[in-house]
């Protein structure tokens, strides 16, 4: 019976930390807030439309642990490619749980610059959420995710999502994912500072802010070596991160920190390389 119970608890322990990070958990945003960043692949598949901004082809790998649930991991996979006609594709791999539970995404995306800075984007995903106790079935369905974005100007940009505003069980109607409303602001202050806003709302649940800040170091002209340095807050539930980045003309990698009252710390490491 206490088996039991706890594999229900995490079930839904599972999906609403999934939902407090709709966005991204993985990459410079997670060292941000969770607030999306304007050029990062995690982030431009998360928010859907910024899919359509790839110019490059773009592979990551991230993992992530947590200090009170070190049994419980994180890990993802992103690819994101641009098209001829302002036209990218992006696919993501996301796993959270433990060798109990399990709760893993699908997504492919699709992103198409409709005007000038302008792109729609939409995204369909297969989620699974799967225990190892046969009392409790295995739940799989489909959802979707529509996305905004506006690039208004070289240094600013806005996003507006809706995710899983349509899903459909692929068995027993149970544990749908939450509906989620988002929008966004990023806009660099200085060509090496960037401010990230972000506000969310989840159905059932209260309204969310993000605020991020990134500064870049210049490590020299050659390939374009940057540093990164980031921090950010989250509330309901009040959430710390901060992170370290480095970027070439090729490679990418982000490590990042998030203080979580259920997690309690996590660390994360994603790495990134652009063809």
């Amino acid at each position: 019976m206490k088996r039991g119970l706890l594999l229900a608890v995490l079930c839904l322990m599972g999906i609403g930390v999934r939902a407090q990070f709709s966005f991204p958990t993985m990459g410079a945003g997670a060292g941000m807030g969770g607030c999306f960043h304007p050029s990062d692949p995690w982030s431009q598949v998360g928010a859907v439309a910024g899919i359509a901004f790839a110019r490059q082809q773009e592979v990551g790998v991230g993992a992530a642990c947590h200090q009170f649930m070190p049994s419980m991991n994180d890990v993802a996979l992103v690819y994101l490619a641009g098209l001829p006609g302002r036209v990218g594709f992006g696919l993501q791999f996301n796993s959270f749980g433990s060798a109990q539970y399990q709760d893993q995404q699908a997504s492919l995306g699709c992103g198409i610059e409709v005007a000038r800075g302008v792109a729609v984007g939409v995204q369909l995903s297969y989620l699974r959420s799967a225990t190892n106790d046969s009392y409790y079935p295995s739940v799989d369905f489909l959802s979707c995710a529509l996305g905004l974005q506006w690039r208004i100007s070289q240094g600013m940009a806005l996003y507006l999502l809706a995710r899983n505003p349509y899903s459909f069980s692929l068995g027993q109607d149970l544990m749908m994912p939450p509906v989620h409303y988002a929008a966004g602001l990023s806009y660099y202050l200085l060509p090496d500072f960037l401010t990230t806003l972000g506000v969310e709302k989840g159905m059932n649940s209260p309204m969310r802010l993000r605020m991020g800040l990134e500064y870049a170091f210049s490590l020299g002209e050659k390939e374009n070596q940057v540093l990164f340095a980031r921090t950010g807050v989250a509330t309901a539930p009040f959430i710390y991160t901060a992170g370290l980045g480095y970027r070439n003309s090729h490679l990418g990698m982000d490590v990042a920190m998030q203080s979580h009252q259920v997690l309690g710390i996590s660390p994360q490491l994603s790495l990134s390389y652009r063809f």
